[in-house]
């Protein structure tokens, strides 16, 4: 498309919702340079029951898959050596919520288990602007957080989906 002598407006790469994959559904976000601090927060939508969704930094893949179930929603993050994130597992009642990582409790009704998971250093409620939930910080490494959620059997969005991926392939990466 061509307008006079302005060239193209019509950039495909700037309509893409492609983007919209990491930062909303699996939550993935940068808060330092190069991924070294993150955010993974998903947002949980429609009648959407799961993601698997990676983004490879320069200091390794970071992951983020969740699976919900008409009573639990489980959330698997992988964090790359030498980073740490903030893992926010969504809920509008953190203080009634039981969460565990790896099998081992690490809140319980509105407390964080301080020292439960050794990878996980701290927890506590957060009230987002988008998507209230319990928010953790954890170093570099592989984590499994599940938590009863019978509220999150309800749908009540338009999204069709039931399962999205999004990895990029070699061929998407340029090798």
């Amino acid at each position: 498309e061509e307008y006079g002598s302005a060239g193209s407006v019509n950039h495909p790469a700037l309509t893409s919702f492609e983007p919209w994959f990491y930062s909303t559904l699996a939550g993935i976000r940068p808060t330092g340079p190069g991924f070294a601090e993150s955010a993974v927060a998903p947002q949980i939508l429609g009648n959407l029951t799961s993601v698997d969704a990676m983004i490879d930094t320069v200091a390794g893949p970071l992951r983020c898959s969740w699976v919900r179930t008409q009573t639990n929603l489980s959330v698997d993050v992988t964090i790359p050596p030498n980073t740490e994130s903030t893992v926010t597992i969504p809920t509008s009642h953190a203080s009634r919520a039981t969460v565990t990582e790896g099998g081992t409790v690490v809140w319980l009704h509105g407390e964080f288990q301080a020292g439960a998971s050794a990878g996980v250093a701290s927890g506590r409620a957060s009230h987002g602007a988008q998507q209230p939930g319990i928010s953790f910080v954890v170093g570099s490494g592989r984590y499994a957080f599940l938590m009863d959620a019978p509220e999150l059997g309800r749908s009540s969005g338009a999204v069709s989906y039931t399962h999205l991926r999004a990895h990029p392939t070699r061929e998407d990466r340029g090798s």
